[in-house]
Formats: C-alpha cells, sequence, structure tokens
C-alpha cells in the first residue's frame, strides 16, 4: 500500500550506501596492493601464478565482507527492534526478522556479491607486477598515479552527494510540513473517546451527551468543551450532496466531507466563525441546520453566500436516505460559515467540509470529547477518568492530546526524513574516509618530493598543494557529477516531498558546501602532518 514506495525508497538509499562502501573498501586494498607490489613480486618470482596472487587477494576481501555482513546483523537486529515499534513499521502485517532463512541466505550472498565488487580490481591490480622493475626499486618504495583511487573517491562523493541532497529535501519537507498553518488551535485540547451506552433512543442520547459536556465543563480548570463525530485528524465520512433550487446535472450533486459538532466544538478548538453563527443549545427541537467552511461556499456558492440556502444529505444516515428514496428530503438551513482547517492529514489542503448539529441529530457511534484546559496534564487527566469513570463505568479511558493526533499523521515522514538523514551521514562520513586514506597515501608517497619542495624554499603549504591537487579535483569532479545527478534523482522522491521542489537551490547549495567542507579537512590532515617533518632528515632517510 502506502508503505510501498517508502520501502523502494530505502532499498534504494541502502543500495547507494552499500556502493560507498564497496568503493571506499575497494581505494583502500588498491592502496594496499600498490604497498605490497615487492610482496608479490617476491612471491611471483619464488612461483606463484597469478591466480594463486588474486585467490589471496580475494580471500582477504571475502573475510572482511563476511566480518562486516555478521556485524550488520547484530546491529540490523537492533535496529529492527527500535524501528518496529514506531507508528510507520507498526503498521507492516508482519514483525521483521533478521534470522530468517530468506534473510540470512540473501545476507550470504550479498556479502560474496560485494566481496568480488570491491576486490576483484585489487586483486588484479595487485597481481599484475613487473618483477624486473619491481624488484630494482630500493626498499620496495613505489610511486604511482592517484589513477583509480581517485576514480573511486570522485564516485563516492557524488553518491553521497545524491544522498545528502534526499535527506536535505526531505528535512526541508518536513519543516515546511510541521510548520503549516492549520486553522485552529491544537494546544491545550485533550479528546476522549466517549459512547452512550444506557441510550437507546435519540433523545436520549442528546440528553446523556448534554450531561456528560456540563459535567465537564463545570470540572475546575476546563475552558472550554464540545462533542464531535469526525474531529481534525481522525474519522470523517464524505459523500455527494443535494442543494435546493440546483437543477444543473454537474453541480446538483457536489462532494464534501460530513462531521458532526456541538454547541462549543468550534469555540473549543479555535475554529473562528466567519459568518452566521454557530451551533446552540436551542437548536434542539428546532428545524435542522448546518454550517459549512469556506471552501464549501467558495466552490458552491461562489460570489454569494451559502447562509440562508438549504441542502440535502441522502447518504448521511438511514433516515435521510430513507426520505430521499421516498421522493421526499431532509433540509438542512445553513446557517454559519467557519474557518478552513487541514483536518485529514498534514500536507492535504482544506477541502468542502459540512458540518450538522450533534444537539439536534446524535450520532449511533462513538463520538469524541474535546476538552480545553490550561491544567496540568496529569491533573487534567486525573479529572477526566474521574468524570468519564462516573459517567461509563464500564467503558475504558483514553486520552489523547490534539498535538499528538496531528504529530501521528506527521509519522511517516518524520521517519522517513530520519532514517534517509542516517544514511546520508554514513555516506558523508565514508566519503570523508575515503578522502582522507587516498590524501594520505597520497601525501605518504610523495613525501621525499615534499622534502626536496621545502629544502628548496617552496612553503609547506605549496609543496603539499602540489601533491594533493590531482584529489581535489578528483572530488570536485564528483561533486559536481552528484550535484548533476541529483537534479534527476531527487525528482524521484517528488511525491515524498512537501512545499520543496526537488531542484531547491538553497538544499544544493548547502550540500556543496557541507562535502567541500568535509573534503578540505579530509585532505589538510594528512598534509598538515607532512609539512611538520624536517626536511633533511626526511631526504637522509630517503
Amino acid at each position: 500500500g502506502d508503505i510501498r514506495p517508502t520501502l523502494m525508497l530505502f532499498s534504494a538509499m541502502v543500495a547507494l550506501v552499500l556502493l560507498i562502501a564497496s568503493a571506499n573498501v575497494a581505494g583502500l586494498l588498491l592502496v594496499r596492493a600498490t604497498a605490497r607490489t615487492r610482496e608479490m613480486a617476491v612471491r611471483s618470482a619464488l612461483g606463484a601464478g597469478t591466480g594463486r596472487l588474486v585467490a589471496q587477494v580475494l580471500t582477504e576481501a571475502v573475510l572482511l565482507s563476511v566480518l562486516g555482513a555478521g556485524l550488520g546483523l547484530v546491529l540490523a537486529t537492533w535496529a529492527t527492534a527500535a524501528l518496529s515499534s514506531t507508528p510507520a513499521l507498526a503498521a507492516l502485517p508482519a514483525t521483521p526478522r533478521v534470522f530468517d532463512g530468506t534473510v540470512l541466505t540473501f545476507t550470504i550472498l550479498l556479502a560474496l556479491v560485494t566481496a568480488l565488487v570491491f576486490g576483484i580490481v585489487p586483486a588484479l591490480r595487485g597481481a599484475r607486477v613487473n618483477l624486473a622493475e619491481t624488484l630494482k626499486q630500493a626498499g620496495g618504495r613505489t610511486t604511482t598515479a592517484i589513477g583509480l583511487r581517485g576514480t573511486l573517491v570522485g564516485a563516492e562523493v557524488a553518491l553521497a552527494t545524491v544522498l545528502l541532497l534526499g535527506a536535505g529535501l526531505t528535512a526541508r519537507s518536513l519543516w515546511r510540513l510541521q510548520g503549516e498553518t492549520l486553522g485552529f488551535d491544537p494546544h491545550q485540547v485533550t479528546v476522549a473517546d466517549v459512547t452512550f451506552p444506557s441510550a437507546d433512543t435519540g433523545a436520549a442520547k442528546v440528553t446523556a451527551a448534554e450531561r456528560l459536556v456540563e459535567a465537564v465543563r463545570a470540572a475546575p480548570g476546563i475552558s472550554a468543551t464540545g462533542l464531535a463525530f469526525g474531529l481534525p485528524f481522525t474519522r470523517y465520512s464524505n459523500g455527494g450532496f443535494l442543494i435546493e433550487g440546483r437543477t444543473d446535472e454537474t453541480i446538483a450533486r457536489p462532494n464534501a466531507a460530513w462531521r458532526a459538532a456541538s454547541s462549543g466544538l468550534f469555540q473549543t478548538l479555535g475554529i473562528p466563525v466567519r459568518g452566521g453563527r454557530d451551533f446552540t443549545p436551542g437548536d434542539r427541537g428546532q428545524p435542522p441546520v448546518a454550517i459549512v467552511n469556506q471552501s464549501a461556499a467558495r466552490a458552491f456558492w461562489p460570489g454569494g453566500t451559502p447562509i440562508g440556502a438549504r441542502i440535502a444529505l441522502p447518504g448521511y444516515d438511514d433516515a435521510t436516505y430513507a426520505a430521499y428514496r421516498g421522493g421526499g428530503n431532509e433540509w438542512f438551513t445553513i446557517v454559519g460559515v467557519v474557518a478552513d482547517t487541514r483536518d485529514i492529514a498534514l500536507g492535504t489542503p482544506p477541502g468542502p467540509t459540512i458540518y450538522l448539529s450533534l444537539d439536534q441529530r446524535p450520532e449511533d457511534r462513538s463520538l469524541a470529547l474535546a476538552v480545553r484546559s490550561g491544567l496540568a496534564p496529569a491533573a487534567l487527566r486525573h479529572s477526566l477518568t474521574q468524570i468519564l469513570t462516573a459517567f461509563d463505568p464500564d467503558a475504558p479511558v483514553r486520552l489523547r492530546s490534539m498535538d499528538d493526533l496531528i504529530a501521528a499523521t506527521a509519522a511517516s515522514p518524520r521517519l522517513r526524513a530520519l532514517l534517509i538523514g542516517l544514511f546520508a551521514l554514513l555516506a558523508a562520513t565514508l566519503a570523508a574516509i575515503g578522502i582522507y586514506g587516498v590524501s594520505a597515501y597520497s601525501t605518504a608517497q610523495h613525501t621525499r618530493e615534499i622534502g626536496v619542495r621545502m629544502a628548496l624554499g617552496a612553503s609547506p603549504r605549496r609543496a603539499v598543494t602540489t601533491v594533493l591537487r590531482p584529489i581535489s579535483l578528483y572530488v570536485g569532479g564528483g561533486l559536481v557529477v552528484g550535484l548533476g545527478a541529483g537534479i534527476v534523482g531527487t525528482g524521484l522522491i517528488r511525491r515524498f516531498l512537501y512545499g520543496v521542489h526537488p531542484a531547491d537551490w538553497p538544499t544544493f547549495a548547502a550540500v556543496a558546501l557541507i562535502l567541500g567542507g568535509l573534503a578540505m579537512i579530509a585532505t589538510y590532515l594528512p598534509a598538515r602532518r607532512a609539512t611538520k617533518g624536517d626536511p633533511i632528515i626526511v631526504l637522509r632517510a630517503e
């Protein structure tokens, strides 16, 4: 269902992180293979064939991969237990298990494939040695071009850029989502589910509801209260309705959400009345009335006012449907217009909504009691629990804050932003490690060159810059490629974004600065260490 696209997104990000890790280890193995060139030459001179040398390096790669996979299974067990308790994953039909036959088989195959991915090139590179040239070099020291290692670093930077862009866009989207205007004030509002088990008639339900509301209002610290079927961010009904006097088929059966509210509910939730009036206790026993929101007023009465118009809802309940089937309709007179509210989910714009009076038509289903109070949560919970228990001793008391109801609708975006952020952080860390590793190795390879340059009068900064310039070019190229790929890749997550364009330039600029800063730090540390040595001592050692 709705979870599938998110899981597909996470799977793609896991693959990107795995590619970055593979490129990282491949770069480290290339460094190791270069450092072991003399060892491989000696083995080859003693009779080891190319296959034997390749098998040795691949065996080390498989060992690394299997150890990593084993540690990954342990971490995954902990992570799955932690994530399964979140609302977004609690909806899955089955609890994910790490130590499952399918999962373990997949992990073993993935470990072997990964070992081949990051191990085959270093193995082949290490097995190709020139015996005469290698054995002639003093002390086994070799100096090689950055070449493939720089390409791997550039690939890491490009992939990390894509992940950081995704994390930045989802974080900005979540910030926009949680900061949008709701149209009502959810703070200090507590909600309880209530039923009326002893009331078997409509009049009895109205009386029971009135007694409950009066009891809550009389409690100390309660500023407002009201009943509703379909509070914002909870359930609701919807369907077509009729407007008296409309004959045009295109507008004769408009569609809207239906909610039921008692007098005092709009005050409790802080929903402003924009025109006409609110429901009042005096509506009880009078001809049925209704209130619409501003979206309904604009959509169905453009350029005019809906107040005084009459509507019918044939599918609202059995009585109205029976009247409609019998050739008659129960007409509701619109007496007020209230402000639009975001009441389905964060990110969903307000739509046409019709409110009916609970004081006139009690609901057979359970209702929600909304209470506004400045009391401390513990004191309010104790007071409401006593009132609701006295009202119905057999009904369980379930109290929730309106803020929690709203936050629950953002659980999936919040979890998505958190996990994407963790993936991006891991990717950036791996990229920084890769840049540092290649920089440190390249600096170590050129220790003599740096010493000569400094001995001849070059400043430490200039001597090291000459050596590290190729690395900077690969990093810059990877950043450019990553930003270009991000323009395409972030378009694929458009459905997960709210209020943010996939090509949001502040996010792109921030990612470029972050990765550029990490690259500068990762190259500066080994360079600084290389310039601290005395060039005379370096040259004497050489």
